[in-house]
């Protein structure tokens, strides 16, 4: 998801992902988790930002979004994964830089949430 962020093609993706020899991934496969990644990123930053009042923030978070008015999808990406980052911190926690945050927030995530 880093990498369509980046704003790396499909294809690019896909052939960074996984090598060919193993079967690989195909870049209609990426295309799929990204439009389902950004599908459910708002609802997953308001989960996020919720945990986050609950530990004690006492902060206006919706201000934090990097534009709060009219936002794009990528834009409510970024603001979750600035959340998550928060959360993670103040729990604590430290995911594997293999696995990704989002990978390990899914863990604590409910199911319908998981990104």
């Amino acid at each position: 998801m880093k990498r369509r962020q980046l704003g790396q093609s499909f294809k690019k993706i896909a052939t960074g992902v996984a090598c060919a020899a193993v079967g690989g991934i195909h870049p209609k496969t990426v295309k799929r988790w990204w439009i389902r990644y950004l599908s459910k990123a708002g609802d997953t930053a308001l989960w996020v930002a919720a945990e986050l009042i609950r530990s004690g923030i006492d902060e206006d978070l919706l201000r934090s979004h990097f534009r709060g008015v009219n936002p794009s999808p990528l834009d409510t990406v970024r603001w979750l994964f600035s959340l998550a980052q928060r959360y993670l911190h103040i729990l604590g926690l430290n995911p594997s830089p293999l696995r990704g945050c989002f990978s390990f927030l899914n863990t604590m995530l409910p199911a319908p949430l998981w990104l």
